[in-house]
């Protein structure tokens, strides 16, 4: 009995009996924790290149918010709690109608994060309460500096006076949790296509906004080298080639940076 215990000890300590096969490359589970001690710790945003790269850009028309879901390292700039138009925010809408269980409002606002749609928001919108439904929502749950005040799309509310404003900072956060909620995935424009550079071994799950007070904002989830970085950029009176210069700047330096 003693020989048969010690046989079977032998052959649990070689790792033949390791259970985990999913997670590639990791053959027990104390790797594993070491790597993601060691990962969570690595800084992911160079503050003072950043800061160079905003100073140079706008000091006044722009803000960008940062956080490594998976570790510690968060940005903010200047203007990370200042108010933005939220154009093509629709962040509020997938995380409001993903926090109860209205399936009309869950299939539309996946709609609406997998193609950008409109209609779908302002649809998901309304069977969440309408303007004051999902800012009320916000509010009770973090997002103290966003707010809906119309319809998506709705250029002459806006000219009005009825806007959509969040902040870099509130985004950032958003994205973070639409990351967790799998809401990552569904946000599939393709940034390349406005001039925006993607460095060659990163990902980009995204959503752009403009056409609304001169707003042209990214809302960027972004994965590199086993990192998962949520990034929010907001502009405002700024060209299309400006602000995709400068998106394009913004990730070769967390590209640069995490390849340190």
């Amino acid at each position: 009995m003693i020989a048969i215990y010690l046989i079977i000890m032998g052959i649990l300590n070689s790792g033949i009996l390791d259970t985990d096969s999913t997670n590639v490359g990791a053959t027990s589970s104390t790797p594993q924790q070491t790597t993601k001690s060691a990962r969570s710790s690595k800084t992911v945003f160079d503050k003072k290149q950043l800061n160079t790269l905003i100073s140079q850009f706008s000091a006044s028309d722009a803000a960008i918010a940062g956080i490594d879901i998976n570790g510690k390292d968060t940005y903010s700039s200047k203007l990370a709690t200042t108010k933005f138009v939220a154009a093509g925010l629709y962040l509020p809408i997938y995380l409001d109608a993903h926090s109860g269980k209205n399936p009309d409002s869950i299939a539309a606002s996946d709609v609406m994060m997998n193609t950008m749609s409109n209609d779908d928001a302002n649809t998901a919108m309304a069977d969440l309460g309408g303007f004051s439904g999902v800012t009320g929502w916000l509010h009770k749950n973090g997002y103290k500096s966003t707010e809906m005040g119309r319809n998506f799309g709705d250029v002459a509310a806006s000219n009005n006076g009825l806007e959509n404003y969040s902040t870099a900072s509130d985004s950032a956060s958003m994205l973070k949790a639409a990351e967790a909620a799998g809401g990552a995935n569904l946000m599939t424009y393709d940034i390349t296509a406005d001039g925006v550079t993607i460095p060659a071994d990163m990902q980009v799950c995204a959503h752009r906004g403009r056409g609304i007070k001169n707003a042209y904002n990214y809302f960027l989830i972004i994965k590199d080298k086993g990192h998962t970085i949520a990034l929010a950029v907001l502009t405002k009176n700024q060209s299309e080639t400006a602000v995709t210069t400068f998106t394009s700047k913004l990730l070769a330096s967390i590209d640069s940076t995490i390849a340190k």
